[in-house]
C-alpha cells in the first residue's frame, strides 16, 4: 500500500471513528529505497492496532506474537482478548464442546437467508455487550456494531498525555431484557424491526413492539422441547422461562417453533 493510500485510510478511520488492525510484516523487505512507514507509525489519532509475529520474520517454529495497542483502545482490546481466550478453552460440561459450537443450525440458516435477501440482522440479547461483541461476527455473521446487549456505565476521560480513553465504572447502565429490549432497539438501532425471534418471557415486549408496526411483520418464538438433543423447559423453568410470551403468541397467532418436532438439526455438529 502506497504512502498516499495509507494516509487516506488513516483519515477515513479518524472520520468514521474506526479502528485498523495492521499486520504489515513484509513492508521492510524491499530491494531498493527505504521501507514505507507503517500505519502505526503514521497514526496520530490512536486508530491503529499493530499486530505481528516473530514466526513470520525469524523462524516458523517460534510461535510468538505481539500486539501494540493505542491507549484509547487498550481496555477494549484487553476485554476482547479475555473473552476470546476464555472461549478458546472453555467447554460446555454436557456436550464437551466449545460454547461457540452450541449455536442453532436453523438460526444460522435463517440469518444467512435473510442477509442474502437484503435484510440487516441484529442480535438483541440480555447478555453483556462487551462479552458478545468479540465473537458474534465469526459465529453468526453479525458485526459488533449490530449487537445490542446489557452494558455498564462508561466515562470519557482525557489523559494527561492528551489521549482520550473510556473508563468502565462499576455501575449498570442498561439491562437489555423485557421492556429494555424495545428501548434498546430504539436507542441503538433506531428502527422498529419487521422480523423478530425470541425464546423466553424476556422477549415478549420486543415481539409486541415489532407487532405494533405497520405493514408485514413476523414475530416468532422458539420453544425448547428437545431434552435429548438440547434442553426442554418452559413455564416452570427458573432460567429462560417461557410462559406469558407463549400465551400471547398463541392468542395473537405468532409463530411458535417446536424444537423437537420442527428442527431436523439443532446444532451444526448434529448428524
Amino acid at each position: 500500500m502506497t504512502l498516499v493510500r495509507r494516509l487516506a485510510l488513516l483519515a477515513w478511520a479518524d472520520k468514521n471513528n474506526a479502528a485498523i488492525i495492521e499486520d504489515d510484516y513484509d513492508s521492510e523487505f524491499r530491494f531498493h529505497g527505504r521501507p514505507i512507514e507503517t500505519l502505526h507509525s503514521l497514526d496520530t489519532s490512536g486508530r491503529v492496532i499493530y499486530a505481528g509475529s516473530f514466526s513470520k520474520t525469524m523462524l516458523p517454529t517460534l510461535r510468538l506474537g505481539f500486539v501494540v495497542t493505542p491507549p484509547s483502545l487498550r481496555e477494549a482490546v484487553g476485554v476482547a482478548k479475555f473473552v476470546t481466550d476464555w472461549l478458546a478453552t472453555a467447554r460446555d460440561p454436557r456436550f464437551n464442546r466449545p460454547y461457540t459450537d452450541l449455536v442453532y443450525q436453523p438460526m444460522l440458516e435463517l440469518l444467512a437467508y435473510m442477509r442474502a435477501n437484503g435484510f440487516k440482522t441484529f442480535i438483541v440479547s440480555g447478555g453483556g455487550i462487551e462479552f458478545m461483541r468479540p465473537w458474534t461476527e465469526k459465529t453468526y455473521g453479525i458485526p459488533p456494531e449490530q449487537v445490542v446487549g446489557s452494558s455498564g456505565v462508561t466515562k470519557y476521560q482525557m489523559r494527561p498525555d492528551g489521549i482520550p480513553v473510556l473508563l468502565r465504572e462499576r455501575k449498570v447502565e442498561f439491562v437489555d431484557d423485557k421492556a429494555g429490549k424495545p428501548e434498546g432497539i430504539n436507542r441503538f438501532i433506531g428502527r422498529r424491526p419487521v422480523f423478530a425471534f425470541g425464546n423466553s418471557d424476556g422477549d415478549k415486549e420486543m415481539l409486541e413492539w415489532t407487532a405494533a408496526g405497520s405493514g408485514a411483520r413476523f414475530m416468532g418464538l422458539v420453544h425448547h422441547t428437545d431434552a435429548v438433543r438440547e434442553w426442554a423447559y418452559d413455564r416452570n423453568s427458573p432460567v429462560g422461562r417461557l410462559d406469558k410470551a407463549w400465551d400471547e403468541a398463541l392468542r395473537r397467532g405468532w409463530t411458535v417453533v417446536d424444537m423437537k418436532r420442527d428442527w431436523k438439526k439443532v446444532f451444526p455438529f448434529d448428524p
